[in-house]
């Protein structure tokens, strides 16, 4: 175990970096759920964790969570067990990133058989599962026959969308201000929850 004592050290001197580094790093505590979560873009994820730092995050909030077990999983010490860049690998063909080989369809797939492609290599992505949803693009385009009317159709669209789960942002665009002060000035726009 003495050979590894290097290992120890450097998280030795990690966790003395980040403990001070708790309150450094706005968090998000969900105590239906005893999770820590911090903001990633407009939202609030509970996969993202910053080392020790989320650790010691537990540790401050021990006294709010409701399942004290929880501190047992996430009072660890990770272990690398070693890492490599796929900039090293060199391969012979690169012929996919991102899912493209597994998006083939069978047809895809045989013409590059044809061509002599016929060894595949799926690496899972570094990033996680892809959450990604497109959003329903609503009833498609309007034609609306008086001002009123076009304004109502924005405001109400602009309720709709705001209104979802999750909450999204709703950014509407005006051929310029002339048309946007039209609109900020309508009764319906005085009418926007």
């Amino acid at each position: 175990l003495s050979s590894f004592s290097f290992l120890l050290d450097n998280e030795i001197d990690l966790m003395l970096d980040q403990v001070s580094k708790v309150d450094d790093m706005p968090y998000y505590l969900d105590t239906d759920n005893d999770k820590i979560g911090y903001k990633v873009m407009d939202s609030i994820s509970y996969d993202v964790t910053y080392g020790y730092t989320t650790a010691f995050t537990y540790l401050k909030e021990h006294l709010r969570l409701k399942n004290k077990g929880i501190l047992a999983k996430v009072l660890a010490m990770p272990v690398s067990c070693g890492q490599f860049s796929y900039a090293n690998i060199n391969p012979h063909r690169i012929l996919g990133v991102s899912g493209t080989l597994q998006a083939l369809g069978e047809s895809d797939r045989d013409i590059l058989l044809q061509f002599g492609l016929d060894r595949f290599i799926y690496v899972p992505s570094v990033y996680g599962a892809s959450n990604f949803v497109f959003d329903k693009a609503g009833d498609g385009i309007y034609f609306e026959s008086n001002k009123s009317d076009f304004f109502y159709r924005i405001s109400a669209e602009i309720n709709a969308n705001a209104s979802t789960e999750p909450k999204r942002a709703v950014i509407v665009f005006f051929q310029d201000r002339a048309k946007l002060n039209e609109f900020v000035s309508s009764p319906t726009y005085r009418q926007l929850s």
